[in-house]
């Protein structure tokens, strides 16, 4: 009886141990990358920008040469111009991060979520590993901004601008008062009256 026990004991024990190594490996995975999400605010009718960028960690770096993609399903109210992105849309590639900026387009309001599954390879100096990662990116749409009200009726008011009396000086033609182009009058007008100056 005891013998079992013994064997009881072990095996509880070696279940402990294959459990933490399991748990360390997918926390080990989670070290090696991150991933930033920038999930814009859009008005209907206007465009906005999300982004994703997976940053290598520890001592690993994203491949430069092996596929880089990122697949996008937009829900209804939400148009992409690409479904699916690849090395040649990264709007900055660094063998530490690489990004992709992703134009989005609202046609009616509300929480939308565009899904996302990325693709990369991490290599470090002797290992490469490929990575498959699911995102969801959240856009909030909000209804577009009133427009100006035009006016209903065709006619439109006119209004004075207000007169200021300032004297005016004005050259008087030779003709008019009869004196030579040589020599000719000064007049100035304050009020409407004239005066000879």
């Amino acid at each position: 009886m005891r013998r079992l026990q013994g064997l009881f004991a072990s095996i509880g024990t070696m279940t402990f141990v294959l459990a933490a190594s399991v748990s360390t490996v997918s926390s080990a995975s989670d070290t090696l990358y991150e991933i930033k999400k920038t999930e814009p605010k859009v008005a209907v009718g206007g465009t906005g920008t999300a982004s994703l960028t997976i940053t290598a960690k520890a001592g690993w770096h994203v491949n430069g040469e092996a596929p880089i993609s990122v697949a996008l399903t937009a829900p209804s109210g939400v148009t992409l111009q690409k479904a699916k992105l690849t090395r040649a849309d990264l709007a900055q590639s660094t063998p530490e991060a690489a990004r992709f900026d992703i134009p989005v387009s609202a046609t009616e309001a509300g929480k939308k979520t565009i899904n996302a599954e990325a693709r990369f390879v991490l290599c470090q100096e002797q290992a490469c590993k490929p990575v498959k990662e699911t995102l969801a990116l959240a856009v909030e749409i909000t209804p577009a901004a009133p427009k100006a009200a035009a006016p209903t009726s065709g006619a439109t008011t006119k209004k004075k601008a207000p007169s200021r009396e300032r004297p005016s000086i004005i050259a008087a033609s030779s003709i008019s008062l009869g004196i030579s182009a040589k020599n000719p009058r000064i007049i100035q007008t304050t009020n409407g009256k004239l005066k000879a100056v």
